[in-house]
């Protein structure tokens, strides 16, 4: 039996006793029971209205669970790329299931107990933000550029290389600036079509030395003229009061992007799912529209946007951990006992949070 047989990839009732596998012991996966607030209002009567059943909750959370993926990862993702354990996915590969070994490493672990609903709403909420950002603003305004697929019959204008990307093609068209049809895939669909409907393709790339893939939210021409990536984030109220520069997390997928997609800086688009008036930037002053912040930032109401420059560093070092848990993972196919990676900086001892919740934890404080 491998590690992965006691990792939860399906729903399984909780095991009370730890495993032995090859003498290392895990941890199975935990159910977790979360018990209901309890809500105190005056005159709340349950169960009173339409039956005591809910008309659309249910059917919204059959929806979204729907929406999850039941496939493992294959490639590290550049949005997942600053949680990367090189210690988990070597262990994994070496003692468990090595086609589980991405997903563990970066705990985008499919299968299991669903997503609670307010996290699936969280996704969601990103989806749909991005989908209008994109498509209904930034778009029709002429700031977005990428790869664009006609709604009706799937005419593609541009690839995914940063040198194909074109703005959006009803932008172009009100600018009398629309594309040559004879310069586009599917030709004869577009005739037909007239494709007057497009959303933004966002665009694919991979790094084989990195073993790391990613989608970019399209491509923003700054003032200079050079084009940058673009991202956008939604993130909570509370976040993005607090927030003045780019996260941490965010400097690491903004490296990854640019070594990905060949392009020198990255714009970060913060929106925000609170509402922020426009209040004073300093208490005495009048109130602006928009504000300037730390790092060359910009704020408006509940937008912030910063222009990133990557860390080289940051790609250095993935690649050095890549060559190192490749180097791992050969000397044990030949039989050999090599040496586990070090542990990531989230994982100072074993009670750490990321470490409650990693598959492999228990193996790891027991490997040297």
């Amino acid at each position: 039996m491998g590690l992965g047989s006691v990792h939860g990839r399906k729903p399984v009732t909780p095991a009370v006793k730890k495993t032995t596998v090859g003498g290392l012991s895990v941890k199975p996966t935990k159910s977790v029971t979360v018990k209901p607030a309890t809500i105190k209002a005056k005159n709340w009567k349950v169960g009173t209205s339409h039956g005591g059943e809910p008309i659309l909750l249910d059917a919204i959370n059959e929806v979204l669970s729907g929406e999850r993926g039941d496939e493992w990862p294959t490639n590290l993702r550049a949005s997942a790329a600053a949680g990367w354990c090189p210690r988990a996915e070597c262990i994994e590969h070496c003692f468990g299931e090595p086609e589980h070994a991405i997903g563990v490493s970066t705990m985008m672990i499919p299968g299991g107990d669903p997503h609670p609903l307010n996290l699936l709403q969280t996704f969601m909420t990103g989806t749909a933000v991005h989908h209008f950002a994109q498509n209904e603003i930034l778009g029709k305004a002429g700031k977005l550029v990428g790869k664009w697929v006609c709604v009706g019959c799937g005419t593609e204008w541009g690839m995914d290389k940063p040198a194909t990307w074109i703005h959006h093609p009803g932008w172009l068209e009100s600018k009398g600036d629309k594309e040559d049809p004879t310069d586009i895939k599917n030709h004869d669909l577009w005739q037909e079509c007239d494709c007057t409907r497009f959303e933004l393709a966002e665009a694919y790339s991979y790094s084989e030395a990195i073993h790391c893939a990613g989608h970019i939210d399209g491509g923003i021409y700054l003032p200079s003229g050079e084009l940058a990536g673009l991202e956008i984030k939604t993130i909570s109220e509370k976040q993005f009061t607090d927030l003045l520069k780019p996260k941490a997390e965010h400097k690491v997928q903004s490296a990854i992007y640019c070594h990905l997609f060949g392009v020198k800086k990255m714009v970060f688009l913060y929106w925000s799912k609170g509402w922020h008036p426009e209040v004073p930037f300093r208490k005495g002053m009048p109130a602006f529209p928009r504000m300037p912040l730390r790092d060359g930032g910009w704020q408006w109401g509940g937008l912030k946007e910063f222009v990133v420059e990557p860390d080289p560093k940051i790609v250095t070092r993935l690649l050095a951990r890549r060559a190192e848990v490749t180097k791992v993972i050969e000397e044990h196919e030949a039989g050999e006992s090599p040496d586990m990676p070090s542990r990531i900086s989230m994982c100072k001892t074993p009670t750490s949070a990321r470490c409650k919740s990693c598959l492999v934890a228990d193996a790891c404080w027991e490997l040297a």
